[in-house]
């Protein structure tokens, strides 16, 4: 009687985990997204040539695979438009700069609701175009750290608000040195 109990006992967790495991499997697979917002470069760069504190529209698109309602790993492209601008007596110079990143994504679901951190690391190119200045490229890695909230609108389609901070971007190259914070709004289809 003991080693039916027993058994039992196993067949009953054994149901669960298979249950535990479909639920999660469905909150699970590919997403992709698309946002649009403003970057703002921060005021008093680190070795500015040019004036430095701008806004400028910013858009992205990423990818990612969610592996449950709590973690996903992201890949994703960002424009952020102009980071630097100077304009005045015919003489013209602007820094645009785009990059690359990959993060992971921590979420606290609440119903329909989650509430997200997510850090990790990007790529990016800043270019100089000038009147005046001598032009120049500059590619540089660095840290990113964000947060947001995303609804789920239905099961595949969510919006997103979030804001993300980009440590760092620039170089010798381009004038300057500096921290971009990115407030955007986004939508994200999951499959």
């Amino acid at each position: 009687m003991k080693k039916s109990k027993s058994a039992l006992v196993i067949l009953g967790f054994a149901a669960a985990a298979a249950a535990c495991v479909q639920a999660a499997a469905q909150d699970s697979g590919v997403y992709l997204g698309g946002l649009i917002g403003t970057a703002t470069s921060k005021d008093g760069c680190i070795n500015a040539v040019l004036p430095c504190g701008a806004s400028d529209t910013s858009w992205g698109v990423q990818a990612g695979y969610q592996f449950s309602r709590m973690l996903a790993a992201e890949i994703g492209y960002r424009n952020l438009g102009r980071i630097s601008h100077q304009s005045g007596g015919g003489m013209n110079a602007e820094v645009k700069s785009a990059l690359g990143e990959a993060l992971l994504v921590a979420g606290l679901p609440i119903e329909r609701l989650t509430v997200y951190g997510k850090g990790g690391i990007y790529y990016a190119r800043s270019d100089l175009q000038s009147d005046f200045l001598v032009e120049g490229r500059h590619k540089n890695a660095g840290w990113t750290l964000g947060a947001g909230l995303s609804y789920d609108i239905t099961r595949h389609l969510a919006v997103r608000l979030e804001y993300q901070k980009y440590n760092n971007l620039g170089g010798d190259a381009v004038g300057f040195r500096t921290d971009v914070g990115v407030s955007s709004l986004g939508a994200t289809l999951r499959f």
